[in-house]
Order: C-alpha cells, then sequence, then structure tokens
C-alpha cells in the first residue's frame, strides 16, 4: 500500500489531472439525427433566447462533438431559423437529469442554401388529433414531392409536433386498414415538408418509418392535412415498403 501511495505520489499533478478527464472531444456526425442529441441543441438555444431576452429557433444542427468527463459535453455549432450560426457547449449530468449551458459564442453569419425558409411556419400544430378524426382513403398513390411548390423542408421533424402528429396518424390510418395483428407505429420521420394552406390550415409530407413489433419495417410517404380544429387527416400514403434487418426489401 505504502508502495503505491509512493508510486501515485511520483506523477505530477498535472497528469493526474490529465489522466482524470477521459478523452478529448471527438467529432459525432452521426448524432446530428439522434433524437436526445436534437433536444440537448434546443435547450441549448432556448437558454441562449432566455439570456439575450429575444426569441430564437433552432434550424439545424451542423456539427456535434462529445467529450465524456463526469458526464457529457455537447459542443454544437448551431444555425438558427434568423440566420445567425453559434458554437455552444452543453454539460449533461450522468443521470440525465441535469443539464447547463456553460459556453456559447457566435460566429460569422453565413446564410445556408435553407436559411432563408421561414422555419416557423413548420411549428404549426400542436395539439394531437382527436381519436375520432375522420379519414379520407384516395388509394395507395403516390404522395407529392416535399420540392413541390409551397412546400418548405422541416429540418429536425422528430422535435416537430405538427410533423409528428402527421406522421403518427399515418401510422393509426394504416393499422386500421391493414388485415396485420399487430399495429404500426412511427419509428422514424426520414423527411418532412409542410405548407401552409391558410392561417391555422397545412398539409404535410411525410416519409415515415414505421414498425410491427417483431415484423419487418416498412417505409411510407404519406401526405396529412390539417384542419383549424387540429383534426389531421391522411390525404394519400404510398404502399409499405418492407426493409428486412439485412436490408433486404420485401415486394
Amino acid at each position: 500500500m505504502l508502495q503505491l501511495v509512493l508510486m501515485l505520489a511520483a506523477f505530477p499533478a498535472g497528469l493526474l489531472a490529465e489522466k482524470a478527464v477521459l478523452g478529448g472531444y471527438r467529432p459525432q456526425p452521426q448524432l446530428e439525427n439522434d433524437i436526445h442529441v436534437q433536444e440537448i441543441a434546443k435547450f441549448a438555444v432556448q437558454q441562449l433566447a432566455e439570456s439575450e431576452a429575444t426569441t430564437l429557433e433552432l434550424a439545424d444542427i451542423l456539427s456535434v462533438k462529445t467529450q465524456v468527463v463526469a458526464g457529457t459535453n455537447y459542443q454544437f455549432e448551431l444555425e438558427l431559423t434568423n440566420g445567425q450560426v453559434y458554437d455552444v457547449t452543453v454539460f449533461e449530468s450522468l443521470n440525465g437529469r441535469d443539464k447547463q449551458l456553460t459556453a456559447t459564442k457566435q460566429l460569422p453569419g453565413r446564410r445556408l442554401n435553407h436559411a432563408d425558409e421561414d422555419a416557423s411556419n413548420s411549428r404549426s400544430g400542436g395539439r394531437s388529433s382527436s381519436t375520432g378524426s375522420s379519414y379520407q382513403r384516395q388509394g395507395q398513390q403516390n404522395a407529392p414531392s416535399p420540392s413541390s411548390e409551397g412546400y418548405k423542408t422541416v429540418r429536425m421533424p422528430m422535435l416537430d409536433d405538427g410533423t409528428m402528429f402527421a406522421a403518427r396518424e399515418t401510422a393509426q390510418y394504416l393499422s386500421q386498414t391493414s388485415n396485420s395483428l399487430y399495429s404500426f407505429t412511427v419509428g422514424e420521420i426520414t423527411s418532412a415538408a409542410v405548407k401552409q394552406d391558410g392561417q391555422d390550415e397545412s398539409t404535410y409530407v411525410v416519409r415515415v418509418r414505421l414498425d410491427q413489433q417483431s415484423l419487418p419495417s416498412a417505409t411510407v410517404d404519406a401526405q396529412v392535412s390539417r384542419n383549424s380544429m387540429n383534426s389531421y387527416k391522411v390525404l394519400q400514403v404510398t404502399k409499405p415498403r418492407y426493409v428486412t434487418s439485412t436490408g433486404d426489401k420485401i415486394s
């Protein structure tokens, strides 16, 4: 025991402190679409808005790095809907309950190709559709392309209330029209776009990965409308495209 103490005493204090940090920042591009990471980025923007006493909204995660300490440091490069770009750092505790914005730095403003889009328009919705919402089936058709006139891309669809409700309505619709014993659930929204049809009405085009318990996942494209009463209705949906865990398509 005495020998171990003497060995530790022989190390410079700075070296021991360096060893205590489990690692430096590591780029994590695969986390940019992770729901939990997106929520942390959104938290950073909310804290930044409060500190500046203004309204700010996240448009995109340009980059994310992580550092493991007594918890996790997340270093983001974030683009806001006003075109501003910030470098921010958020510390999250080991239990995930506590988050703290520890550093912010505004970077030279640069608008990306999509920055001039009014992402706030994609925030329509926010109330769940009623259980008894009506359906209108128009066959297994191709949903309109998100690039169609009037549609604006939803950059972070899994965090957008309206888009999530549109995806869930799609899953519910297919569950009711399917012969399967298992209901569809939303696994992931891989892309989405929204078009404002009026002050309180909108139309969503979503590509959704649907899960059915142990069955292979399916991908569908759907067009879903939202009326002024926040009721969602599937207008068009493609035939489910099934893919096995090995990536093989099932017709």
